[in-house]
């Protein structure tokens, strides 16, 4: 986000696999024929939102590495089944499915799916993963370097590696296909003409509040979203909706304290929708992550 964020900028490294579940609550949206915003992320989200039919989708993110990660799955998503999608990114890794790829595939199996998305990608997103799959040593992924340890645990949870039928529908909406463009999301909205039907902003606002935080300038967070919720506004349709991913329980005190870290534009007359979201990761006994989807609704005019 501009240059004030050290958290996030163009060469920081993108994430695997998304730590954010929204996908039942952003299936519920009615996305047929509106534009689209999204955080670019991991590269699951835009193929996700894709499939759900908007006229426009442009997936954004500060990080080019992230822009090049997205191309990458978007090509992989369109190109590959599912096993071989599998073997591209997690070789070795406990999927949906279980470990459907053993480590001692890697890397020849993945350069060889590699070698079928590569023409689909652009001149600097080759030039970025052609050494990357060119030079891994064998029982290594290479991959790996851009999955946090605790990400191992969300792998299992993404839904299109749940079974092929699911895979298909996020196959289908990298086909309709969409833009990627590196930029802080403020920046991109400022150029653009056409407004926006839903902004989604996944969790980066909590990003950049830390930022402002570490640097002792909670002043200058607040003038940052002064200026932020200003340009998302002007870039929104009316009735729009913009949607806030919280790693917080709507129901609970820290999700309060979120809420007013976020200072959502009340004052422009925005309502606030809160989607519970459970989710509960493989492998640990008994523990229960409790998130919300915020949906903020601009009014009708």
């Amino acid at each position: 986000m501009r240059e004030r964020s050290r958290t996030f900028h163009p060469d920081s490294s993108p994430y695997l696999v998304p730590t954010e579940h929204p996908w039942d609550a952003l299936a519920a949206l009615n996305l047929q024929g509106k534009r689209v915003l999204t955080v670019a992320g991991s590269g699951d989200l835009p193929v996700f939102l894709a499939g759900l039919g908007p006229s426009e989708l442009a997936a954004v993110d500060v990080s080019r590495k992230a822009c090049f990660l997205t191309e990458l799955k978007r090509a992989a998503y369109g190109m590959l089944n599912r096993r071989e999608f599998s073997l591209l990114f997690f070789p070795g890794i406990p999927t949906a499915a279980g470990v459907e790829n053993p480590p001692e595939e890697a890397p020849e199996g993945q350069r060889v799916c590699y070698r079928r998305v590569r023409p689909l990608l652009s001149g600097p997103a080759r030039s970025f993963f052609d050494p990357i799959f060119g030079s891994a040593p064998k029982g290594f992924n290479p991959l790996v370097p851009f999955l946090r340890p605790t990400d191992r645990v969300h792998v299992p949870l993404l839904p299109s590696l749940a079974g092929d039928e699911a895979y298909g529908r996020w196959a289908a909406g990298a086909a309709r296909g969409f833009s990627i463009v590196c930029a802080s999301v403020e920046e991109f909205l400022e150029k653009e003409n056409a407004p926006f039907h839903f902004l989604y902003l996944s969790n980066i606002l909590e990003y950049v509040r830390a930022d402002f935080c570490m640097a002792e300038e909670e002043a200058g967070y607040r003038r940052f979203l002064e200026s932020f919720w200003t340009v998302l506004d002007r870039a929104l349709e009316p009735a729009g909706t913009v949607g806030v991913y919280i790693f917080q329980g709507w129901d609970t005190a820290a999700f309060q304290e979120c809420l007013e870290a976020l200072a959502i534009p009340v004052r422009m007359g925005y309502k606030a929708r809160f989607v519970p979201v459970t989710v509960r990761p493989p492998g640990l006994d008994k523990t229960v992550w409790r998130h919300t989807l915020a949906l903020l609704d601009k009014p009708p005019s």
